[in-house]
């Protein structure tokens, strides 16, 4: 955890000034026992990426499997990022 960024007293920056970043959520019809959900909850959800751009993230989720029938939705949601992008680039 001491790679997050900090300001000059040491302390966890929480800004969103690193830009942005996106995935994937998927939502289930079923839990991951295998038991149906009948309403949304976190135990149905899984969250895929990063991906760099809103664009690849919706390539990958047009791209996803046909004919699953366990899946409820799947929707794109942005993200900041919480520390510079890896290869030093201010994105």
């Amino acid at each position: 955890m001491n790679d997050l960024p900090r300001n000059e007293y040491g302390e966890i920056q929480t800004s969103a000034s690193y830009g942005e970043c996106w995935a994937v959520e998927v939502v289930y019809n079923t839990d991951p026992e295998g038991n149906w959900v009948d309403d949304d909850n976190y135990d149905n959800r899984t969250l895929h990426g990063v991906f760099e751009t809103e664009e690849e993230a919706v390539a990958w989720m047009e791209a996803y499997p046909d004919g699953d029938r366990d899946l409820k939705d799947m929707s794109v949601i942005v993200m900041n990022r919480v520390r510079p992008h890896k290869d030093g680039e201010e994105v």
